[in-house]
């Protein structure tokens, strides 16, 4: 899995050889299979890399409540603003403890919470992905991603105080909405043609409106959807900021042919705005 996703041999050593690379090849290969983005892959994988040291440093038997990943994420994100990497230590933190939590349970290092009450849609659920099993749906990893899809919008749907009978397509909007605050388009659209396929199959069996299904629309995906975006503008800037002063290796780039060449790599990728 590392080598689909890094390509420098020293990049590529550091995560093949560090802590519990086999538990993090398979948790990436599992969300590779979901559909996930090639961005948003390197970016769990370097957050699984980080985590996995800090896995190692506990005993074995340890399962992780969230009070220790609250403790991680926080230090982490200290770290990370005060080093410069980050503007603040809101986000950091955030996506430490989204990923943290993911992978722990994805390896079974999570203390497990006490077991809910089964869900008011739980036979309709499992209705939908016994039907799917017998079609499409061949792998169990795909089962999974795919009840969590739609357990994922009916939890929505609770916390709207909406049930399913009479979910209107405005609701379903609203979720995806709601979800494009930390998705990105690839992740949405997977989303979206499961729950393309669970409307199908609730209107088929009367437990929803007519014309949900043909309701639920896909986002446009673009062919360099994977490709990072460059630095922002005012990164750029304060990059050649740093190089203003005598000192020879501050007036190197002050050269304009070296110059030109730094505008030039940096302004090729580079985003606008902040």
């Amino acid at each position: 899995m590392f080598d689909t996703l890094f390509t420098y041999p020293a990049v590529l050593k550091r995560h093949r050889e560090g802590p519990f690379a086999a538990e993090r090849a398979g948790y990436l290969a599992g969300l590779a299979a979901q559909g996930m983005a090639r961005g948003t892959l390197l970016l769990r994988a370097r957050y699984s890399l980080r985590i996995a040291w800090e896995l190692d440093r506990w005993p074995a038997a340890h399962r992780f409540a969230q009070s220790d990943i609250a403790g991680l994420s926080a230090g982490w994100a200290s770290k990370r603003s005060a080093e410069g990497w980050a503007s603040g230590p809101r986000w950091p933190e955030e996506l430490f403890r989204f990923v943290a939590t993911d992978f722990l349970r994805a390896v079974g290092r999570m203390d497990a919470p006490a077991s809910p009450a089964p869900g008011r849609y739980e036979g309709q659920v499992e209705d939908f992905v016994a039907a799917q099993r017998q079609g499409r749906w061949q792998s169990e990893a795909t089962c999974r991603s795919g009840r969590w899809q739609v357990e994922r919008f009916l939890t929505h749907i609770e916390q709207q105080g909406i049930v399913l009978g009479e979910v209107e397509a405005t609701d379903i909007d609203g979720f995806v909405q709601h979800m494009a605050l930390r998705w990105g388009r690839i992740s949405l659209c997977a989303s979206a043609k499961v729950l393309r396929s669970w409307f199908t199959h609730c209107e088929a069996h009367g437990w929803v409106r007519p014309g949900l299904a043909a309701a639920v629309l896909l986002p446009r995906i673009y062919r360099q959807e994977g490709l990072p975006l460059g630095p922002t503008w005012d990164s750029v800037g304060r990059m050649l900021a740093h190089t203003a002063g005598d000192d020879p290796i501050q007036a190197r780039p002050r050269n304009p042919s070296a110059a030109f060449r730094l505008r030039t790599a940096l302004g090729r990728g580079a985003s606008v705005g902040a």
